[in-house]
């Protein structure tokens, strides 16, 4: 590291910490870690020095406040963008990590259709795989300039890991968020359950409500959680499976919002490939306040045809459900595997 990194203001927010009693053990050495990683990026990216420590101590100051006095996240959250604008900072302080010139965007001509269906106040969900953390963020450095309003205006569906967790929060901050808490942590602790639940259900209200104005666009993972090497695949990032409940919830929503207000829900599937930029641990289910790995790397996503979700009409419940869950996983699995080929 340069002396000039050492002089750095992440370098004397990282001795501040270290100084501080306050701050939890786990926490100050997440944030040491980051330090080479990221000027390791920024110089791949050739990002100004300067630049990249404003970034970062930018980050950990955000991350610090969180520590401090959590912001607390409401069923619905919509992006914070003034005074302090969270959406863009976001993309700024991820762009190092995305190489641009190795990475793919499958699909225009959907992603051109999906815009013009929300335009004329129709609504979209997007079932996609989930990789890291910042997979919205992804999207918008790969959005954004062709298509301005689309991942801006983009609703996340977002597990209470997101929102919790001091090192994601202020990413979190700037996203449009239906935030739940998943099946994995709503039992715990067992005196919070039906809090928890309660919350649940207020979001999903809200959702509903938000697809019967129309012009909504939603982003969920139906696997509830990230994807991981597996033992079968050799070690290979391969999409988790698509939980049916979830699919079939959404399905039941967008019905809804038709027979309420007429708004017409469409349905595609999302392959998104940005694992190497900042995998997950390999176990599930971790601490909040994991370690973060940031490396440059190229990302990719495909958007797939439009899903026909009358497919299983009159089918039983739980093989209406299976078989419509299976069909979009495949669907969108077709699509990864034509994005690993495309950018390996």
């Amino acid at each position: 590291m340069s002396s000039a990194t050492e002089s750095s203001k992440v370098a004397g927010l990282v001795h501040m910490l270290e100084a501080s009693k306050a701050a939890p053990r786990g926490f100050v050495d997440v944030v040491k870690g980051l330090q080479g990683q990221y000027a390791a990026c920024a110089e791949l990216a050739d990002l100004e020095p300067k630049a990249a420590d404003e970034y970062l101590a930018t980050y950990i100051k955000l991350a610090i406040d969180q520590v401090q006095k959590p912001y607390a996240f409401p069923p619905f959250h919509e992006s914070v963008r003034a005074p302090f604008d969270f959406y863009e900072f976001g993309k700024r302080f991820f762009a190092p990590m995305v190489d641009l010139s190795r990475s793919a965007v499958l699909g225009e001509d959907m992603i051109k259709q999906v815009v013009n269906q929300l335009a004329a106040g129709d609504n979209v969900v997007l079932f996609a795989n989930h990789q890291i953390e910042p997979d919205p963020t992804v999207l918008s450095l790969l959005l954004d300039a062709d298509y301005p309003t689309l991942v801006p205006n983009m609703i996340s569906v977002a597990g209470d890991r997101v929102t919790t967790d001091p090192m994601a929060a202020p990413m979190s901050m700037g996203r449009n968020l239906l935030c739940i808490f998943s099946k994995r942590h709503i039992e715990n602790p067992p005196e919070q359950t039906e809090q928890k639940k309660q919350h649940n259900q207020r979001a999903m209200r809200v959702l509903g409500e938000l697809l019967a104005e129309g012009g909504k666009c939603v982003w969920i993972a139906p696997s509830g959680g990230r994807d991981r090497p597996t033992a079968d695949s050799g070690g290979k990032v391969v999409p988790a499976p698509f939980d049916p409940k979830n699919i079939d919830m959404f399905r039941l929503l967008g019905a809804q919002a038709a027979k309420a207000s007429g708004r017409v829900t469409h349905y595609y599937p999302l392959a998104m490939y940005t694992y190497p930029i900042t995998p997950p641990p390999n176990e599930i289910g971790g601490q909040v306040g994991e370690a973060r790995i940031l490396r440059r790397k190229g990302v990719g996503i495909a958007l797939g045809a439009e899903v026909d979700m009358r497919q299983v009409d009159g089918l039983p419940k739980d093989e209406r459900r299976t078989r419509l869950a299976a069909s979009i996983y495949d669907a969108m699995a077709a699509n990864y595997a034509k994005l690993l080929d495309r950018l390996e």
